[in-house]
């Protein structure tokens, strides 16, 4: 599934913050961001929002790293990664090219692009997303507050989040299809 992959650059990210020091964790994210910019170049395919977006955001967290204070953004990078994440899949949609719209159209013919249930479908796989990104970033940003429950506030909610989205846009194109009314052959 293309669209998780175009996520791989925040896993990572999240994955490593949580376990070593948000500067290597930043630049892992931008090695990984550029790393699948160039790969999808390199395919004659065009770059993604999230991708671009995933590479200027990496850019901006290495730079602060080795400028700014690292105690204020060691506790809070995390929370500010969901929000620039959120944000850009916000745009995209506010834009009106939704973010998963660039990976659906690597997976469906081009005859279906305008189609109103391949429209429909991309718009709202975006905002399942979105959704799932302000939830990560709300349950990582309530863990600053009460770091007891970081198992849950970092992890098993912001994983649960992932996991819903991914289901989601497994299932909602295959359902929205179903809906549409069946011409019978004549």
């Amino acid at each position: 599934m293309e669209i998780i992959l175009g996520f791989a650059p925040w896993i990572l990210y999240w994955v490593l913050v949580a376990n070593d020091t948000f500067e290597s964790a930043a630049t892992a994210g931008l090695v990984a961001a550029g790393a699948l910019l160039i790969l999808n170049l390199a395919h004659d395919r065009k770059p993604k929002i999230l991708e671009i977006g995933g590479l200027v955001w990496f850019a901006v967290l290495v730079v602060v790293g080795l400028t700014a204070d690292e105690t204020f953004f060691a506790h809070w990078s995390y929370v500010l990664s969901n929000a620039a994440l959120a944000s850009i899949v916000l745009i995209s949609i506010l834009v009106g090219h939704p973010f998963a719209r660039q990976y659906g159209e690597e997976s469906v013919p081009q005859e279906y692009w305008g189609s109103p249930v391949f429209l429909q479908s991309t718009l709202v796989i975006s905002w399942a997303w979105f959704a799932a990104m302000v939830v990560m970033g709300v349950s990582s940003a309530f863990t600053r507050s009460s770091p007891s429950n970081d198992l849950w506030l970092d992890w098993i909610i912001p994983i649960g989040a992932v996991v819903a989205a991914i289901k989601f846009t497994q299932w909602y194109p295959d359902h929205l299809k179903a809906q549409q009314p069946q011409v019978a052959p004549r």
